[in-house]
């Protein structure tokens, strides 16, 4: 059973435009950027120091308009910020990349992203921020570890045409930017419909509701089987 999460609070339909323009001019995002999010602590963990050569690799397949936008605490671990800043200069990707510091409004995070990245090398606790991604309708990019596969709908396990996000291996750039590229990429319509099946994936397998009743049938299951 999956942790739940507040799914009326990470609902699209639950944030205020507003709150979204807010957050991208702190950001300094140009009007027409495709937005990264790469949410969590920028610490080793996480895996961030993959994403400049990620961002290499999308310039050099024509998408040069991505901003990749890491949002969360980045004091813990300075060398290793420092170092993915300095990775992204050698690069000459470094205008790509905004190094927030903890956010105070994920949802309208989420909501201004139109990838959500979690390129995590090491199993999360918790996984959360890909359940919260997909309740906010965004598309998610992880990488193979832990519970983060669990979390979303990929084939070979699913249709493609249930696919919510993509699962690669971790620290691989070349992956994780074929699997940003084929998100960025999608037209409008297959766009939306992504999003709306993440929204729908979310409120299925991580609403409160929804983890209340694993929950019980779990319990149910057990008690019948020790009658």
């Amino acid at each position: 059973m999956p942790r739940g999460i507040d799914t009326a609070t990470y609902d699209p339909a639950a944030v205020d435009s507003r709150r979204i323009s807010a957050l991208c001019t702190a950001w300094k995002v140009p009007d027409d950027a495709r937005i990264v999010l790469a949410p969590g602590r920028v610490a080793p963990w996480n895996g961030q120091l993959v994403l400049p050569g990620v961002a290499k690799k999308l310039v050099e397949a024509g998408m040069s308009n991505v901003v990749f936008v890491l949002a969360g605490e980045s004091r813990s671990h300075k060398k290793y910020a420092q170092s993915l800043l300095d990775q992204a200069k050698t690069l000459d990707v470094q205008k790509m990349f905004r190094l927030i510091g903890h956010c105070r409004d994920m949802p309208a995070a989420f909501a201004a992203a139109d990838v959500v990245a979690v390129p995590a090398t090491e199993s999360p606790m918790l996984g959360r921020v890909v359940a919260q991604a997909q309740a906010m309708g965004r598309p998610v990019v992880t990488t193979d570890v832990g519970v983060l596969p669990e979390h979303l709908v990929t084939p070979p396990e699913m249709p493609e045409d249930v696919r919510t996000g993509w699962v690669v291996k971790p620290a691989d750039a070349e992956a994780f930017a074929g699997a940003l590229e084929a998100a960025l990429s999608l037209d409008g319509t297959a766009y939306r419909a992504m999003c709306a099946r993440a929204r729908q994936f979310a409120e299925y397998m991580f609403s409160p509701q929804s983890v209340a009743a694993a929950t019980r049938a779990v319990y149910t299951s057990l008690l019948a089987r020790d009658t």
